[in-house]
């Protein structure tokens, strides 16, 4: 073989394991992006899985007409795993789907499925809220209460708090919603720390709980707080695995 010969052949294994070298990188190599793509539409005027997604109990409801209807947005990959540069790219070319930083959908330190546990809650709280919104332009009276649905590990309530404790009292203060209670704990909480008053299964008990800063300089006590609502009708909203804002 010629030495000409054997200088293409070399360039031509060079341009190969190039070649062979990025498509690895495409397929395999982890991505710090994941994809939002239109998820399924669910009629909240009729059925999903074959059940009807608004059940009514309690009170004479009656036949409706017409469809009303919720849209989603599914996420394609998560911290643990990301969408390929090949699949990116096809998003990239696709105006239906958007390419959104990893860190955005999935916060660093926090666990997929923390993630998932608070898109969850986000979701039940919507859920209860849209119903509360309805009895109450209905006429009916709604109480509620804050309680804390999820206590993360690790987090300053860890060992403290527990699901299902009714938050009453921060400091003495009263709390009435979850957005005055997130006020609270942050005009409060670089004094030192909190005296939080809970109802647990019936008996006040209060925990002193520090606050920590996350990410963006909030203090939180690490917990997933919702609503508890005094239904004076029993209303039920069949929507899946939807989580999130509703």
């Amino acid at each position: 073989m010629s030495q000409k010969s054997r200088a293409r052949k070399l360039t031509g294994i060079g341009f190969l394991a190039l070649f062979m070298g990025c498509l690895f990188a495409l397929v395999f190599l982890p991505t710090p992006y994941v994809i939002e793509r239109p998820g399924p539409v669910f009629d909240v005027l009729g059925k999903s899985d074959g059940k009807p997604v608004i059940t009514i109990d309690g009170v004479a409801s009656y036949p409706t007409t017409g469809r009303l209807d919720v849209l989603t947005v599914s996420v394609a990959g998560n911290r643990e795993n990301t969408p390929s540069w090949l699949e990116l790219g096809w998003a990239w070319l696709n105006p239906a789907e958007a390419i959104v930083p990893l860190d955005v959908m999935f916060p660093p330190n926090v666990s997929t499925a923390q993630v998932e546990a608070e898109s969850s809650a986000m979701m039940e709280v919507s859920q209860q809220d849209a119903i509360a919104a309805a009895l109450t332009k209905l006429g009916y009276s709604v109480p509620w209460h804050v309680y804390v649905s999820e206590v993360s590990k690790g987090s300053p309530s860890a060992g403290k708090l527990v699901a299902a404790d009714f938050v009453l009292k921060i400091n003495k203060v009263d709390i009435r919603d979850i957005d005055q209670m997130r006020t609270v704990i942050n005009d409060l909480a670089p004094a030192g720390p909190l005296n939080v008053e809970v109802l647990r299964a019936g008996k006040a008990v209060v925990e002193q709980i520090t606050a920590t800063k996350n990410a963006e300089g909030k203090y939180r006590l690490g917990i997933l707080a919702g609503y508890k609502y005094d239904f004076p009708v029993n209303v039920k909203l069949q929507l899946g695995e939807v989580g999130g804002d509703l």
